[in-house]
């Protein structure tokens, strides 16, 4: 006869602690940056936002590449991490690179480091963890794992808010930098405990065939078309947005907290 604990999840164990922290970590930096990022965009111009956008979307394709090349030749319990600590290095050169930029240039190449390594933090993430956990235990183990992001999303923006009435807002840089220096020994302690065939295990080699192909599935059209939709509709409410604040509210602090209350909410 089953009893009630039978229902019940198991405790988590160890490593799926270190996950849930991990991915706190992640989100939680990512949300540190993020209304630094909005800041920027308006002190790049916001006229100048879709040269912004499409700086973004070059220096995306070829990071892309340059991961997927380190990927097929670098394990990805070792590549990840690595990335992390890039990451965190090229944020904290960011707060010297404001005595050699000029303020709109500074802020325009802010703006673009911020939205491309949004791209890395998550996927990598998650790439490390479906080579780590089998497939059955991930059924069980995601969930929580995801929770603590959910948390991370939540605690950066609010952490972001009550920093910048203390401390300049580009003192987050180091906030989020040390988010993800942790999270990185974090995600190498979680697959030192993995087999050894998920240890070395690599992206394959890219496949443009293969890509093309993923053209005839309607359900991945269908998503792509919803995906596009969104990111319109999502553009306008930005921009609006963007052009609100800096019409009424002067103060870059104040307009760093108000993105953090935003994204809080």
């Amino acid at each position: 006869m089953q009893s009630i604990r039978d229902y019940l999840p198991s405790l988590p164990d160890k490593r799926t602690l270190f996950a849930a922290s991990c991915f706190f970590l992640v989100l939680c930096g990512y949300y540190l940056l993020r209304p630094l990022r909005d800041e920027m965009g308006i002190q790049g111009g916001i006229g100048n936002l879709h040269w912004m956008w499409t700086a973004t979307f070059v220096f995306m394709i070829i990071a892309n590449f340059a991961y997927g090349w380190l990927s097929s030749r670098v394990a990805r319990n070792l590549l990840v991490p690595a990335i992390y600590v890039f990451i965190a290095a090229v944020l904290a050169l960011f707060f010297v690179g404001e005595f050699f930029l000029s303020p709109p240039w500074y802020a325009r190449a802010m703006y673009v480091w911020i939205s491309v390594i949004n791209l890395f933090l998550i996927s990598g993430f998650w790439a490390v963890l479906s080579d780590v956990f089998p497939t059955d235990v991930a059924r069980q183990r995601f969930g929580m794992i995801a929770a603590g992001g959910t948390l991370g999303a939540i605690a950066g923006p609010g952490i972001a808010a009550g920093l910048v009435e203390t401390i300049q807002p580009q003192a987050l840089l180091y906030a989020g930098a040390a988010c993800f220096v942790v999270a990185a020994f974090l995600l190498r302690r979680i697959s030192s405990q993995s087999t050894n065939s998920a240890k070395s295990r690599r992206l394959e080699k890219f496949n443009l065939h293969e890509l093309l192909e993923l053209g005839k599935d309607r359900r991945l059209l269908g998503l792509t078309l919803a995906v596009f939709l969104h990111s319109v509709v999502a553009t306008f409410i930005y921009v609006l947005q963007l052009k609100l604040l800096e019409a009424n509210i002067a103060d870059s602090a104040a307009r760093v907290q108000i993105f953090s209350l935003i994204n809080l909410s």
